[in-house]
Parts: structure tokens; sequence; C-alpha cells
């Protein structure tokens, strides 16, 4: 009853008149029922048993057709009108608070394969999911009435037409559970298969995939993997169909001759002269609806079982927790220095290996920290402890005396401004994709101004018709704009600028720059430096000179530190991979 409780409960908060709408169709809809259902009987044995009066009868058939008339324009209207409308608002309301809780969701959570599939049904699925659900009830209560209704005029004509009706619900059971179950499993085996599909879509949609796919002409071989992937489909689906065939076709054989039955015996008893002909038409009426109705359960239970497990999902996702942290805020005015004291950490889905191991380090506000080493040594992963993305394993992190996970994590987080190493570019404007903000002021835009100068995109923004209006890509626009790949690395070095946090931590922000525009930009990371805090992951070393520090990172350790001169008197790594690079780049 959780799930119900949940749908019924934000559909009302989302559209409060929907469900009295409902509710009055399904009563509507019952009365029309129970009324056509005896009518055809009264006017049956009027004719052949009585000696009706015309005016009375013309007079019943305009009020049962209106009636008729009035039901079938109000459910029309329902369910093809206002249902309609109602949709975007409930999913609207539904994805509302998806997004909202998305962002409190640790990112660990994404790593579990099991977590993933079943977050991945909750946001794709769960929105339409509860109108879809609201209808399905409407439908099973409507089908449960009108079974109720057959049920009762049977027990008026006799108790061998419930025996029939008990043996055809029962058939009826059987067959649902055997469905729910085949669709139910069938839709598990399909969730992983169908995600590798969209993947694939992905890559033949995604503008960053181009160059690639045609360079290595890599479009057969995605091509294979989508046909493989379809294959895999086919095949579950055919075993599927194969197995629903052979319970449908005894399903309707057993129902078939229950209702034969009830023919013939009917026949047999108007010949006996205990029924009457209208009798006939009222059985006959009855098996018809109690087959409809019956059937119409078959095809609700297993989708409102299958919906369930649905909205189960969704409810796991809204109400999963996150870590816990406390209220505290960052003192705006005072030095801020963060305490790093034997940190270790392991990602969760490889908790038997230490990426990080014995980390202790203190990093003063104002600092300018170079952070090096070869791929794999953890420099990424100390980002991401540093960020609060993740807890550490083993020991702790504080800041101003406290430890991160005292203050309040949005309090945390907007210490930092971050460009990372795979860092995104949005397909809205450039202006929203430096302050996600929908509408600017005039302070707003001057401030994205001040950081694409920052970041030297200026000039090239100015060239262009809307400047910093201008939409990035097409997915959204036929006028988007496409940029370098240094370009768009500057544009997410703007977006940190913007920020105006007082730490600036980057993750290789040069990687996608020439060697001439990496050092201007690497200057202006270190001017920006004098104010604040910036601490810069780089593979290129001769951009980490003018440190005030800096981290070598080897397997998972700091093995050694200190600044460029120091380093190299010392001879150790920082100077063997610092004469490497030195004799490439000659």
């Amino acid at each position: 009853m959780r799930e119900y409780k949940f749908i019924f409960k934000n559909i009302w908060k989302a559209s409060p008149a929907y469900i009295g709408v409902n509710v009055l169709n399904v009563v509507l809809q019952y009365i029309s029922f129970a009324v056509s259902l005896l009518f055809y009987k009264v006017i049956v044995d009027l004719f052949i048993y009585g000696q009706p009066e015309m005016e009375k009868v013309i007079v019943g058939l305009v009020v049962f057709y209106a009636l008729k008339i009035v039901c079938e324009s109000y459910n029309n209207w329902t369910v093809n009108i206002y249902n309609s409308l109602q949709q975007i608002k409930i999913r609207e309301y539904v994805s509302s608070l998806i997004y909202h809780k998305c962002k409190h969701i640790d990112i660990e959570c994404y790593e579990g394969a099991e977590f993933y599939d079943e977050y991945a049904r909750a946001i794709e699925d769960g929105p339409g999911r509860l109108q879809d659900t609201a209808n399905l009830v409407s439908s099973f209560l409507s089908a449960l009435l009108k079974i109720g209704t057959v049920i009762g005029l049977f027990f008026s004509l006799g108790y061998i037409f419930i025996i029939v009706a008990v043996i055809y619900c029962v058939q009826s059971w059987l067959t649902l559970k055997l469905t729910n179950r085949l669709f139910y499993r069938g839709y598990l085996l399909d969730t992983p298969i169908n995600r590798r599909a969209d993947y694939i879509n992905g890559i033949f949609r995604g503008y960053q995939y181009v160059k690639e796919l045609k360079l290595y002409r890599a479009y057969d071989f995605f091509a294979r993997r989508f046909a493989d992937i379809k294959d895999q489909l086919k095949l579950l689906k055919k075993k599927r169909v194969a197995d629903l065939l052979k319970i449908l076709f005894t399903s309707n054989l057993a129902g078939s001759c229950l209702k034969a039955f009830v023919n013939i015996y009917v026949i047999y008893k108007i010949v006996q002269g205990e029924y009457t002909v209208g009798d006939f038409t009222l059985v006959f009426a009855s098996v018809i609806a109690l087959s409809e109705s019956v059937s119409g359960i078959i095809n609700t239970l297993p989708n409102l079982k299958n919906n369930k497990k649905i909205i189960g999902s969704l409810i796991r996702l809204l109400n999963q927790e996150g870590r816990s942290y406390g209220n505290a805020t960052l003192p705006e005015k005072e030095q801020l220095e963060i305490d790093i004291e034997d940190v270790s950490f392991a990602y969760p889905n490889e908790k038997e290996r230490n990426v990080l191991s014995h980390i202790s380090l203190q990093i003063h506000e104002g600092e300018k920290i170079a952070i090096v080493g070869e791929n794999g040594s953890g420099k990424s992963t100390f980002l991401k402890l540093l960020l609060g993305l993740y807890e550490p394993t083993e020991g702790k992190m504080a800041i101003g005396g406290k430890e991160y996970c005292e203050y309040d994590r949005e309090e945390w987080q907007k210490l930092f401004g971050v460009v990372f190493q795979d860092y995104l570019i949005y397909q809205v404007s450039i202006a929203q994709n430096i302050l996600f903000k929908e509408n600017l002021d005039e302070e707003d835009e001057k401030l994205v101004w001040e950081a694409l100068e920052f970041s030297g995109l200026d000039s090239r923004v100015r060239s262009l018709d809307k400047g910093i209006n201008s939409v990035l890509l097409r997915e959204f626009s036929e006028e988007g704009v496409f940029l370098s790949g240094g370009e768009y690395q500057r544009l997410a070095i703007a977006r940190a600028y913007a920020r105006k946090a007082r730490w600036i931590v980057f993750d290789e922000p040069t990687s996608a720059l020439d060697p001439i525009a990496a050092d201007d930009v690497m200057g202006k990371l270190y001017r920006l430096g004098e104010q604040k805090t910036v601490i810069c992951v780089s593979h290129r070393l001769t951009t980490t000179s003018s440190s005030d520090r800096i981290l070598v990172f080897d397997k998972g350790r700091i093995v050694e530190c200190g600044n460029h001169r120091e380093l190299m008197d010392r001879q150790g790594l920082y100077y063997q991979m610092f004469m490497k690079q030195a004799r490439y780049s000659q």
C-alpha cells in the first residue's frame, strides 16, 4: 500500500482535482453499465410477454440513450482531454522531485550496477507511472464493480452460475499470475540491454563522437554492436511471446468452454419454461460483461504490479539517504587551512584496493599548489576527496578546525570553483554554460564577460552574432555554435572563474590548449592565486614551476613535496619526469 499512498498523495499535490474527476467517471460508467444490463431484459420481456404502451417505451428509450450520451461524453472528455492535460503537470511535478533529490545522492551510488539499474528505471519510467497507475486503478475498480453486479445477477438466477463465475475468475487469476511473472521477468532482463542500446544511440546522435567515428570508421563497429543488442532483445521477446501464447491459448480455451456451457444451460431452461427470453438476454450480456471485466483485470493487474515495482524504485530513489552532514558555516574573513591527516581511500566497488594510502597534508589559503604524477597515481581521486564527493576510507579531512562532514554540504562545496578533466559543455547559451541562470541581469552579464576575458575566450565570443547569448551545439537550436576543443576548455575555465570561489581547483586545465595558450592560461591562474588558493593537477611540468608547492603522487602516496627548485635539486621522481618531458620537447 506504500506505493499507492505515494501515488495518490503526489497526484493530489500535482493536480488536486484529478482524483475527483476520475472517481466521478468510474461512478458514471458503472451506472451506465448497470442500466444497460437490465434495460434490454425489461424491453425484451415487455414485448414478448406483455402489452407495452409505446409512449412509455419511447420515453424510456430517450432517457436511456440520454444517460448513455452523458456518461460517454464525460468519459471521452476525462480520458482524452482532461487526463492528457493533467499528465504534463503530474510528470513535471514528479520529475522535479527526482531532479531535486539527485543533487543529494552521493556520487558513489552511481558506481553500483544494482543502484544504477534501479535509478535508470526510476528516472526514465517513474514520472509517467503515477498517472498510468491511477488510471489502471480506475479501470480495476470499474471492472470489480461490474463483476460484483454480474455475480449478484447470477445469484438471483441460480447457484450454477455462481460456480461457473468462480471457476472463470480462478482460471483468469491463474492466467494473470503467470503473465505477470512473465512480463516482469522480461522487464528486468530488458532493462540493462535497453540501456546499452540507448548508449549506442547516444554515440550516433552525439556531435562529440562524429570525428572519431569517421576517422576510425567505427560506424560499422557500433552498428554491429547495436544489431547484436537488438538480436538479444529479439531472442528474449521471441521466447516470451511463445510462453505467452501457450498461456493465453489455454486460458481462452477454458473460457470459451465455460461460456458455451452457460449459453446451452440457459437455452435449456427457457425450453423448460423456467427462464424468460429476457433472462437469456440478461445472461448473455452478463457473460460478455464478466468476460470483458475479467479480461480487463487480467490486463490491468500485471501492469499494476509492474508499475508498483517501478514506483517502489522511485520511492527508494527519493528516500535514498546521502552522507550525513552538519550545519556549520565557513567563516568568510578568516584564513582557512585544510588539514588532511593519514587519509586512505578505496572506491566502493573495489574496497580491497586503496587508491590513496596514508596521505597527510596541510594546505594554506592563498597557496598555489601543483599536483603531478603518472596516470593512475591517485591525483584526480585526491581532488574528489578534497571536493567532498567521497569520504575517506580512513583518516580525516578538516577545514577551519572542523571535519568537513560537520559543514553543510553546499557550504563546503561552494568554497571551490572546479574544472574537471572530463568537463562538460551543455547545449544552452554561452552565458548559461557559465552561470547556469535562466535570465541574466546587468551584473551577471558583466561577470560573464569578466570570466571570458580571464580565460581568453572573449574575442571569439564577441565575433558571434549573439555574443554570450549564442547557443552551443544544435540539439535545441538550429543556429547552434560549434567551438574548438581548446575553446570549450577555456569556457570551462571561465565557468570556474565566475563562481567567485575562494579556492580554484583544476584537473588538467590546459590539456586541449597549445603550449603558448597553456602558458598564458597558467599565468592567469597563478595571478588569480595571488588572492585565491589554486590547486592544479597537470601533466605539463613546465606549467608547474611557478607553484608554491608541488606534490608528487606515486601509487596513491605523496612521495615528494616542495617547490620546483627544491625537487630538481633532489633529483628524485619529479626530476626524472621533468627531464624526460624536456627531452621530448627538444
